[in-house]
């Protein structure tokens, strides 16, 4: 399966997903098997691999300027 997402998308996403298993609450998401968590687990691996790499350097200017760009998308 190919998934294409764009570079502020995948960062942004990344964050997320890396934010929601570091929490103890587990997060706004709401998980109803097991195997979800193991899913969302796999994302994250596969985001980090692609992403990392080439964000390494300025990490939180980049994820902010990924937000910024993410959060202006369909605003007029």
């Amino acid at each position: 399966m190919i998934v294409e997402l764009s570079d502020e998308a995948a960062l942004v996403l990344f964050d997320l997903l890396s934010d929601y298993g570091a929490q103890e609450d587990q997060g706004q998401v709401r998980v109803r098997h097991p195997a979800e968590c193991n899913a969302l687990s796999a994302l994250s691996a596969e985001l980090e691999k692609q992403l990392i790499p080439r964000v390494h350097d300025h990490y939180p200017d980049r994820l902010r300027a990924a937000r910024e760009r993410m959060g202006d998308e369909g605003r007029p």
